[in-house]
């Protein structure tokens, strides 16, 4: 039989060990949406049309399709060894024993990047109030500004923090369009997205993105139930759950899984309440499927059910 090559082996480790959801993040692209998609890099794209898997990609708007490491070439034009350099963390072939483990991606620290950004004027503030109130009718501006959101001239940023409140990545919402895109360099997938400090309350709420997290937080907030109840969110929606996420939810006694209602939902709840434990996760059922727009009536028919898991009667 004849022996493999080094680049044949270390081929094989990375793309058992790196997502092609990693791979987006590495190169710094904009982060998938609920289905998996992402804009084509093959062109201009209105609508998201390169659907991501674990191991690889396929481009509808043009039909071509690869694995990870096709995948770095096509947007970078570099060299199969280069590829393979970049996703291996520049490890040389002939070393490619010690990438046995996932190579571990360089966190960025964007803290200055998201504090230098300029402050917005009177006229953004008041358009960005607007846009608000109008997506979200139950979240204000001012909400949004307690949950560290910044508001520039024409756009909200939106920062992503780890446990020591360095910003690891910045999602941009244009207050014009409504359209959302990340600040080069952004990563999503070290933690959870939250708007507060982790700390130990029994209840904690895992939704699917930021938005839904600043409705949860503002009805917890309104109900004095910050120190039963800690809000999180999935940093790229339900397409992208790691498992290592679980542990962040181990400071809380209970998870209720409140993604919307629909076939991505679906899937990733399933996949959360398996790494998280059954026993200890429950799907939250919300009126009308998507999570948001059932808040208005919260009081209704979330607040019966956090009393339930604090109380344990789950």
């Amino acid at each position: 039989m004849k022996k493999r090559t080094s680049y044949d082996e270390l081929r094989d480790i990375l793309k058992s060990s790196v997502t092609m959801f990693d791979v987006v993040e590495l190169l710094g692209l904009e982060p998938p949406n609920r289905q998996g998609k992402i804009r084509s890099i093959f062109g201009e794209d209105k609508t998201p049309s390169l659907q991501l898997y674990d191991d690889h990609w396929f481009d509808y708007s043009t039909g071509k399709y690869g694995d990870q490491i096709t995948f770095v070439r096509e947007f970078t034009g570099c060299s199969y060894g280069e590829a393979i350099s970049k996703l291996s963390g520049n490890v040389k072939v002939g070393d490619y024993r010690k990438a046995r483990k996932p190579p571990k991606i360089e966190k960025i620290d964007l803290t200055d990047r998201f504090a230098e950004e300029p402050e917005g004027n009177a006229e953004a503030y008041e358009r960005a109030a607007q846009w608000v109130e109008e997506k979200w009718p139950v979240l204000t501006l001012n909400d949004l500004l307690k949950f560290g959101v910044k508001v520039t001239q024409h756009s909200l940023w939106v920062p992503h923090k780890d446990q020591d409140g360095i910003v690891r990545g910045i999602k941009v919402r244009d207050t014009h369009s409504g359209g959302k895109v990340a600040v080069t360099g952004s990563q999503f997938r070290h933690v959870l997205y939250s708007v507060r400090r982790p700390s130990y309350q029994p209840v904690a709420l895992l939704l699917e993105g930021e938005s839904d997290t600043w409705c949860a937080e503002s009805w917890v907030r309104k109900q004095s139930l910050k120190h039963k109840i800690m809000t999180y969110g999935l940093p790229s929606g339900a397409a992208v759950w790691n498992n290592d996420w679980h542990h962040d939810l181990n400071r809380h006694d209970y998870v209720g899984v409140a993604l919307d209602d629909d076939e991505p939902g679906r899937g990733a709840s399933a996949r959360i309440r398996e790494s998280i434990g059954y026993k200890r996760s429950t799907v939250v059922p919300i009126p009308g499927g998507r999570f948001a727009e059932a808040m208005g009536s919260a009081d209704s028919w979330l607040l019966p059910l956090v009393e339930q898991y604090v109380a344990g009667k789950n």
